[in-house]
This record gives C-alpha cells, sequence and structure tokens, in this order.
C-alpha cells in the first residue's frame, strides 16, 4: 500500500505540469444547423469555434466556391467531424472512395478582422475557399482518381486581411486512397493568435510526449546491453519506440514538421506499422514480467498477428491495407483484456509490485478502449491513450526507481556485512565457511586461484622439460670433450703435446663444475628457505672477485666499486651472492679486451624504502633481438656463448624471490646495465619471523 501511495503521487507530481497544455479555458463547441451557424461578438474575440454540425452535402460534385453564384440543392447535410461513408445520397450508402463538396455559411454578430481557420487532416485531399477566395489546399483534390494526390497538412490558414460579417466556407474533398472519406475532424475558427496558441500547446504537449517516452525508451534499451539477462527492458524499450512512432504520426503529424518532405504514403505505412509493431513488443513485455501466469501461446499469436500485418502494410496499397485497422484494434482490445487479466492474477496472487502495475495498466487500457471508439466515431470525447500510456510508463519507470533502491540497499548491507566477516575472518573461519562458499566472489576468485597454479604447473613442467633435455646436453659434453683428450693423449709421446691435452681437460671439468654450480644455485633458490639478516654487499662484491680471480685476462678489469653504507640492507645473503655471482661472472667472460680500459662498475645506493644495485660494464654488449629472450632458461645470446643459459634465469627468479625487480640496458660492442631494485625487507611479513 506504501508503493501504491507513492505511486500516486509521484504520477500526480508528473503530470501536474501537463494541464497548461491543454484546451484554452472557454473554448466553445459550436452547432452547424442546416449548414448555417451563427457566432456572437464575444464568442470570436476570445473563444475557438468548432465549427461543428450539420454542413451542406453534394456527393460527386464540385461547388461553386462563393454563395452569390447559383447553387443546386444540396444532396443532404452530412455531420461534421465525420466520414461520408455510408452516409445516403437517393437512399444509397456511400463508398470511402469518391469526391464532394462540404458548404457552410456562418453569420458573424458583428463585422470581425483578423481571423482564421484551424485545419487538422482531411482523407486525403482538399481545397479550402472563405468567400470565394481559395486559402489553402492539401494534395490535389480532383474528380478522377488518376488525377487526384493525397496529403495531410494541418495547419493555421490565416483569412484575407479584411473586415467579415459572414463567412461563406466552401470545402472541396477528394479520396481514392485511404478506406475512409470526408471530414473526419473538426475546423476551427477564431482570431488567428488563439488558434495558433491553441496549436503550438497540442504540439507541445506531442513534443513532451514523444521526448519523455523516447528518453524512456533509450534508457531501458541501454539497461538491456548493460544486463542482457532482463529481456523485458528491451521489449519495453522497443514499445515506447512504436508509440514514439504513433504519436509521430498521428493527431498533429509532429513527423511532418521533422520532415515536410516525408510522402503521404510512407506516413501512413508508419502509422500503421507503429501499432502494429506494438502489439507484439508489448505482449512480449508482459509476459517477460509476468511469466507464472502468462499463457506463452497468446504471445506467439501476437507475434504472429504482426508479422502478417507488417505483410500486408508493406505489399499492398493504403487503399487495401486501411481496412484492417478495426480487425487490428479488436485484435488490440482482445491482447489488452487478456493483459489486464494476467496483471490481475498477478496481483490477487500478491506478486511483488504488481499493485502499480495494476493500476497503472488500468489507466492504460482504459484510455485505450476510449480512442478505439472515439476513432471509429461511437463516442464523442478526444484521444486520451497517449496521456494513459504516459502514467503507464512512469507506473514502470517509479517500480524500476524502487527496484535500483532496493538493490542500493540490498549493495549496502552485504558491503557491511562483507565487511564485517573481513574483519573477523580470522576469528571465525570455520564458523563462517559454509556462508562463504556461498558467495559467488569467494567461488570467482578460488576459480582463478585454480586457473593461476594450473599455468604454473603448465610452466613448470614446460621449464622441467626443458631443464632435462638442457642438463643431459651440457652435462654430457664436457664429459665426452674430456673423454676424447684422454684417449688422444694415451697415444701422444710428446709431453708438452700431453701437457696440452690436460689443460683442455682442465678447462672441459671447469665448465663441467660452473654448469653443476649454475644447477645448485638454481636448486637452492627454489627450495632454501629465506634467512633474512643484515648483509655486507662489500664482502658479497669482494667474495664474488676471489672466486672468479682464475679467469683468463682477470686482471686486465678495471673495477670501480661504490657502496653506500648509510643503511643497512635487510636480504637473504646467499641469494644475494647468486646475484652479484653471475652477473660479475657475466661482465668478466663478456669483457671487452680490446678497449684500452675494461671495467666493471658497482654502485649501490640504500634508501628505506627501495635500494638500488648496478652493474655495469663495456664489454661486448648485448643485440637488440637478443634482450627481450636472455632472462629465459637456457637461452645463448650467440653460438659462442661461453655460459650454460642459467645465469640470468637464475638472476631473475631469485630476484623476484627477493620481492624486488631487475631491468637491463646494453647496446652491442659499448657494454652492459644492470639494474636491480631492492625492496626493505625488514617489514616483510615473512622476514619478521625469519630474521636471524
Amino acid at each position: 500500500m506504501l508503493f501504491i501511495f507513492r505511486f500516486c503521487v509521484f504520477t500526480g507530481l508528473w503530470l501536474l505540469p501537463l494541464s497548461m497544455f491543454g484546451n484554452p479555458a472557454g473554448s466553445f463547441p459550436g452547432e452547424a444547423t442546416a449548414g448555417k451557424l451563427y457566432v456572437s461578438q464575444k464568442q470570436i474575440q476570445h473563444e475557438i469555434i468548432h465549427l461543428d454540425g450539420e454542413w451542406e452535402f453534394y456527393w460527386h460534385s464540385f461547388q461553386a466556391p462563393h454563395a452569390s453564384q447559383i447553387v443546386p440543392p444540396a444532396d443532404g447535410f452530412i455531420r461534421v467531424p465525420g466520414v461520408w461513408n455510408n452516409f445516403k445520397v437517393d437512399d444509397q450508402p456511400l463508398p470511402g472512395q469518391g469526391y464532394a463538396t462540404y458548404r457552410l455559411q456562418v453569420k458573424l454578430e458583428d463585422s470581425v478582422s483578423a481571423l482564421a481557420l484551424r485545419m487538422k487532416t482531411v482523407s486525403t485531399a482538399a481545397t479550402l475557399y472563405v468567400n470565394g477566395d481559395k486559402v489553402y489546399q492539401v494534395g490535389n483534390p480532383s474528380s478522377v482518381p488518376f488525377a487526384s494526390l493525397p496529403a495531410y497538412a494541418p495547419d493555421v490558414i490565416r483569412l484575407p486581411a479584411k473586415a467579415y460579417t459572414s463567412l461563406d466556407i466552401v470545402l472541396q474533398v477528394s479520396n481514392y486512397h485511404y478506406r475512409k472519406g470526408g471530414l473526419w475532424h473538426s475546423i476551427y475558427l477564431g482570431k488567428e493568435e488563439i488558434l495558433r496558441q491553441h496549436r503550438d500547446r497540442i504540439l507541445y504537449y506531442d513534443f513532451f510526449l514523444i521526448g519523455s517516452i523516447l528518453m524512456i525508451g533509450l534508457y531501458h534499451l541501454v539497461l538491456f546491453f548493460l544486463k542482457k539477462q532482463d529481456i523485458s527492458t528491451l521489449y519495453f524499450g522497443l514499445f515506447c519506440l512504436c508509440v514514439v512512432l504513433r504519436i509521430l504520426t498521428t493527431n498533429e503529424y509532429a513527423l511532418l514538421i521533422i520532415d515536410p518532405s516525408i510522402s503521404w504514403i510512407t506516413l501512413i505505412r508508419l502509422e500503421y506499422l507503429s501499432f502494429i509493431w506494438g502489439l507484439p513488443a508489448f505482449t512480449a513485455f508482459v509476459r517477460h514480467v509476468f511469466k507464472e501466469e502468462f499463457y506463452s501461446p497468446v504471445f506467439r499469436c501476437s507475434i504472429g498477428t504482426g508479422v502478417v500485418g507488417t505483410l500486408i502494410v508493406l505489399l499492398t496499397s493504403p487503399q487495401f491495407f486501411t481496412h484492417i485497422a478495426i480487425p487490428n484494434q479488436l485484435l488490440i482490445l482482445g491482447f489488452s483484456f487478456y493483459g489486464f487479466f494476467v496483471v490481475l492474477k498477478a496481483w490477487r496472487r500478491k506478486k511483488e509490485e504488481s499493485g502499480i502495475f495494476l493500476i497503472g495498466f488500468t489507466i492504460f487500457f482504459l484510455t485505450l478502449i476510449n480512442d478505439i471508439l472515439y476513432s471509429n466515431e461511437i463516442i464523442q470525447t478526444s484521444h486520451y491513450f497517449p496521456d494513459g500510456l504516459l502514467v503507464f510508463i512512469f507506473a514502470q519507470s517509479f517500480l524500476l526507481a524502487i527496484r535500483f533502491s532496493k538493490s542500493f540497499r540490498q549493495a549496502e548491507q552485504l558491503s557491511q556485512q562483507l565487511n564485517t566477516l573481513n574483519n573477523t575472518l580470522e576469528r571465525s573461519v570455520y564458523e563462517r565457511t559454509a556462508s562463504l562458499q556461498e558467495i559467488n566472489e569467494d567461488l570467482q576468485h578460488t576459480n582463478e586461484m585454480i586457473a593461476a597454479q594450473n599455468e604454473t604447473l603448465t610452466k613448470l613442467n614446460s621449464e622441467l622439460d626443458q631443464f632435462v633435455y638442457s642438463v643431459s646436453h651440457d652435462l654430457r659434453a664436457p664429459i665426452t670433450s674430456a673423454l676424447g683428450l684422454i684417449e688422444v693423449a694415451r697415444y701422444e709421446q710428446d709431453p708438452e703435446q700431453v701437457k696440452n691435452y690436460m689443460d683442455l681437460q682442465e678447462k672441459s671439468l671447469l665448465k663441467l663444475d660452473q654448469f653443476i654450480q649454475s644447477v645448485l644455485d638454481y636448486s637452492r633458490n627454489a627450495r632454501t628457505p629465506f634467512q633474512f639478516k643484515e648483509v655486507s654487499l662489500g664482502q658479497v662484491v669482494a667474495q664474488a672477485q676471489e672466486t672468479y680471480a682464475y679467469l683468463p685476462d682477470f686482471d686486465k678489469i678495471h673495477w670501480e666499486i661504490e657502496l653506500d653504507e648509510t643503511g643497512v640492507l635487510i636480504s637473504d645473503e646467499r641469494r644475494m651472492a647468486i646475484v652479484i655471482n653471475n652477473l660479475i661472472s657475466n661482465s668478466i667472460r663478456y669483457a671487452d679486451f680490446r678497449k684500452a680500459k675494461p671495467t666493471i662498475r658497482i654502485t649501490f645506493r640504500y634508501r628505506p624504502g627501495q635500494s638500488r644495485l648496478v652493474i655495469q660494464d663495456n664489454g661486448i654488449g648485448i643485440e637488440k633481438n637478443h634482450l627481450p629472450h636472455i632472462f629465459d632458461m637456457f637461452y645463448r645470446a650467440n653460438a659462442y656463448a661461453k655460459g650454460s643459459g642459467l645465469g640470468l634465469f637464475i638472476v631473475k627468479e631469485t630476484i623476484e624471490k627477493l620481492q624486488g625487480r631487475i631491468r637491463v640496458y646494453s647496446r652491442a660492442k659499448e657494454g652492459t646495465t644492470f639494474i636491480i631494485l631492492l625492496p626493505d625487507l625488514r617489514s616483510c611479513p615473512v622476514a619478521d619471523f625469519m630474521l636471524v
């Protein structure tokens, strides 16, 4: 009940401004009798005169446009507004196609100037004369079917600037293109300013409806594209677009203001397609909102009628397809009755928010019935379908606002619950396990972890295969070389040559030892527990220099070592030694001894948040195309590389274990620079319980 009260207030606030678009106060309907109408001075000065009532009617005759000429007796007096279908002339009902003349004499109480007439639409071509002056023509009325051109052109017609004491209004009409012919709308008489204000207010209201419904329709379409699970928003958006098209092609025909060049037949096709397409769209919307109450074959039937109606409108002439208006209106009434029954059933079942839907649908349904009866001249009211539709659309917008409000409240509640769970997770992990397993986010997180583990296992398997292959190859190569040298030395008699063979065997064994050491470094980095303590980089660098002092040309290298001792680096000393030993070994092995001063420069800058270690040389450098791969396992930049291809891979893996990063800059024949960024591990959670 609270929702219904809020909806009534919401609808009232929206519809209150619409009163400014209504008919002006004091409008006078007017009533002609036997082709004559008398208008007082007060009425003509301040009111809008509806020239309704009995007009003289001349069938299959275009009469002279001035009463001073001889005019034969009329065939009868026809009701305006209305159509000439079934009007009897000589006791014979008239068809919809043909031509005729309408005449009305208006007697004014006093002389009046600055008058105007307001014309809506005529079926389907007309010429208007006032006191013998041709003041308006729409299309081309003709007594010959092929010469008649249909058109719609609602407008306010300014009469010639002179004083009038009477008006002789003659309207010549022909219709060969529509099922109904004649003057089916009222003609209004009054001051030009008043008539224009009246038409402008109606146009403002039409454009207000067009803008409002268009925005709501596009909004629902956007909602569908953002959340395709709720297909009801798609059907409601399409229904709103059909309604917009309907308003554009009826009443004041606002589409002609937007595009005056549009043809009459295109306008009529769009008018009919708007309500043909609107029925299945609206039926689909109700079906998806009330799935349990809706009978699916009804929806399929609406789709079938829409397809058949569309084909008829597109493939036949207006003279034919306009006859489907009444059957289609009956279908709309039938489906609307069924929709009302569905919504009523949902309301009786106390389905959530069905009360507001029922109110909006009831208003919409009543205005639909009114417009169908009015368009078929059964009742004399006006068009109220757009107003009822607007109320119904506001009802859906109000329901949408309620759903969003509920969603926001639920989101806030879930957010608060999630914060509470996060704060108490360690204490209540066992009690909350069942609830946490139901949360989709945890399930998704678990899936992501499994995927990441699978990716890691795949990577490890690939690395293991490559590792086994390369290890077997690199272990066998020095052994095979040494065995070959032993075999050669066994038959050599020259002692000097034997000594040379032994030196070569020593190099092979040293290469084997270096490779085994790299494998051990790789294993230690992967399996050895962390031992964080204060690391003396100066001592680590010195030990590395001693380790590689045996290498050829070691004494030719110029060392530049600059280590910042202002702070204490907390890290794993073994892993730091692995990193520095491998980088120094590479710098020595690939030094360019053709240069005057082969140099290795080592600098360290301590920072509390992140320290920086740089190892730089002016050696042979690395080709640009090799740089992206130098940290891959067993990658060698060229066929003459002296190492195993494991060193830089181990360096990168080790630095990542220490939560650091490494970057490399190199140019061929100029040198290589490795920059290592190391975090302060004294604040690391792992370091807290492994610090020694």
